[in-house]
């Protein structure tokens, strides 16, 4: 099935409870989970007692930072919630652009360009400052009439 442009697909894309589309699928935000990811880029799992809420997951997951790199965890939003299913989001994002200058889309949405893959003719990496800024950035490029589209790497 193609894929429709990203200002065509109106897609929701807060960081919330209810869910964001990423990659054509649903996910929910685990607010009672991170992963935390050490130097060497292992990942560990640690649950938030209390749950957060929507607004608070930032500041809970800040919590953790002294341990390393600390990133929100998301589940299908139609499946069971199973470590198969779970998803870290990350602040990188891949961006479909064609033939439209990478930079100044970048500096539209707040972001810096990461890579251009000689694989990947017409797709860049880019990166935000955290994974919620990603998330955010995500509907900005959606938005942009040369982006054809965008989503945060899970």
């Amino acid at each position: 099935m193609p894929s429709l442009p990203a200002r065509e697909r109106g897609a929701q894309s807060e960081l919330s409870a209810e869910g964001v589309l990423i990659g054509g699928h649903g996910y929910r935000i685990a607010l009672d989970e991170a992963a935390v990811r050490d130097a060497d880029g292992n990942e560990t799992f640690v649950r938030l007692e209390p749950a957060a809420t929507a607004e608070t997951l930032p500041e809970r997951l800040a919590e953790f930072s002294h341990r390393g790199a600390v990133l929100p965890v998301a589940y299908p939003a139609d499946g069971d919630r199973d470590p198969a299913g779970r998803r870290v989001i990350t602040s990188d994002l891949r961006v479909e652009i064609g033939a439209a200058d990478a930079g100044r889309i970048a500096a539209a949405a707040g972001l810096r360009v990461k890579d251009l893959p000689s694989y990947a003719p017409g797709w860049a990496v880019m990166a935000a400052e955290s994974p919620f800024a990603a998330v955010s950035a995500m509907e900005k490029l959606r938005g942009l009439t040369d982006v054809v589209s965008a989503d945060v790497l899970l």
